[in-house]
Formats: C-alpha cells, sequence, structure tokens
C-alpha cells in the first residue's frame, strides 16, 4: 500500500494543480476582459474631450489629452483595473485601432504563466477583444457628425420587398405584408370578399381537403394548411434603385 500511494499520489497532486492552473487562466482572463471594456468606455469618453478642443488649461491633465487614446495608455489601464501582475503573465496587443472610423478596437492576447505546474507544458494563450464606438456623436443620419455635413444627399431610399412578391412596400407595417389570418368553413369562402372586394380562389401552393380553409383580409386566395408558403412573408428592406420595374404598393407604395 505504501509503494502504491507513493505511485499515486504524485499524480493525484498533479491533477490537482492542473485544476488550480486552469481556474486560475479563467480568473485573470476575466479580469483582463473587464479591464478592458472600461479601458474602451474610457478612451470613448476622452475621444470626446479631444472632439470639443479641451486644453490642458481648461482643467484637463495634458497627458491625458495627448495619451489617452494610445496603446500606452490602454495596455497601463487594463493591467491596473485588473490587478495584472507579472506572476499573471504577460499581455500583448495586436490589431488594435484607436478612432479608425471613429472606433476603438482593443485587441489583447494572455500568455498565461504556469504558476501551479512543475511539468514543461506548453504556454496556454487567450485572445481576448473589446470593441465600443467613440462618444463622438451622430448627425442623426446614421453618419458620424465628425465629418460635417448633413449626410441628408448620400441617403439613399430603401423600401420593403417579399421573397415572392414583385411589389415594394414603404410601411413594414402595410397589411399586405403584415397579414392577419382567419379560419373559415371551406363552404363560405367562396361567398366572401377580401377588403377590396375581390374573391378568394383556391391555393395553386396548397390545393387538398379539409372543412376548415384559411384567407386574409387583403389576400386572393384561401389556403388549406397554415404551413403554406403563400401564408408566409420573408420581409427584406433593399435600395428603392435596384428594383427596376418593380410596382409600388397600391397601399402604401405612395406615403
Amino acid at each position: 500500500m505504501t509503494l502504491e500511494a507513493a505511485c499515486v499520489l504524485p499524480w493525484f497532486l498533479f491533477a490537482l494543480l492542473a485544476v488550480m492552473q486552469f481556474f486560475k487562466i479563467i480568473m485573470v482572463s476575466s479580469a483582463v476582459l473587464a479591464g478592458m471594456q472600461d479601458t474602451a468606455k474610457d478612451m470613448a469618453a476622452y475621444a470626446y474631450i479631444r472632439k470639443l478642443g479641451v486644453s490642458a488649461g481648461d482643467g484637463v491633465a495634458a497627458d491625458l489629452l495627448t495619451g489617452g487614446l494610445s496603446a500606452a495608455y490602454a495596455k497601463g489601464s487594463i493591467e491596473r483595473k485588473a490587478s495584472f501582475s507579472e506572476n499573471d503573465g504577460t499581455l500583448h496587443f495586436w490589431k488594435s485601432s484607436f478612432m479608425k472610423n471613429d472606433i476603438i478596437d482593443i485587441a489583447v492576447t494572455y500568455s498565461a504563466r504556469n504558476t501551479y505546474t512543475l511539468l514543461p507544458i506548453p504556454t496556454v494563450k487567450s485572445a481576448l477583444r473589446a470593441r465600443v464606438r467613440a462618444w463622438t456623436g451622430r448627425d442623426g443620419n446614421g453618419s458620424s457628425g465628425s465629418d460635417g455635413g448633413s449626410g441628408e444627399e448620400n441617403e439613399e431610399e430603401t423600401v420593403i420587398v417579399t421573397a415572392t412578391g414583385h411589389v415594394y412596400h414603404k410601411d413594414e407595417n402595410c397589411t399586405h405584408i403584415r397579414l392577419s389570418i382567419h379560419s373559415v368553413s371551406r363552404d363560405s369562402v367562396r361567398s366572401l370578399r377580401n377588403k377590396s372586394g375581390a374573391r378568394y380562389t383556391a391555393c395553386e401552393r396548397c390545393r387538398g381537403g379539409g372543412s376548415n380553409v384559411f384567407i386574409t383580409d387583403y389576400g386572393t386566395h384561401y389556403h388549406s394548411s397554415l404551413s403554406c408558403s403563400g401564408l408566409k412573408r420573408t420581409l427584406t428592406r433593399v435600395p428603392l434603385s435596384e428594383l427596376e420595374g418593380w410596382r409600388a404598393c397600391s397601399k402604401c407604395g405612395g406615403s
């Protein structure tokens, strides 16, 4: 028993140390990621200060104005917020960018230090990323306000189309695409009219039996199955300039 214990106990201890190492990597990675997110938000605020043209004499530290949007500041801030030390491993910045298209993108690789293991195992690396938009404002038309233009001239009108239709809609709540489905008896459907006054005819996709059928307020067909593709609407928003030859919806196309 002594010999067996002497053989098994070291492996058990190595396994226990490996588990401790794994949990430490998870804890440090989580702390670093939280620090990256807080740092990215701080840098987004600094971008706003820089845009205002604030000077050091206005109560803002000079080193913040000159280095608040740099990799050196980001690295120091992350290490401070995450309480990161050399015993935890190393941090390397890769493909990080600051204020490219008004986006602050911090990308870091964390190489864990094998604190609890005695065996020569490979270094574990984690790729972490935090990405926010700088607080530089927008002009209200979906474009950055930093260019000084209104953006209205470059904005192209978009409309809504369905997968099988050839009519475009300007209102996503148009009743022609937002279907209201009713169940009626098959015998009575021939005497019914839709809200436009048209008759209902049998759908060519779901011909079948059954005592009840399904109709819509503005449709012109009755359906034997709720799963019929004629009762489905897959909506897509596209530029109006791409719809050459399409007609506008009679209900919302003029809005």
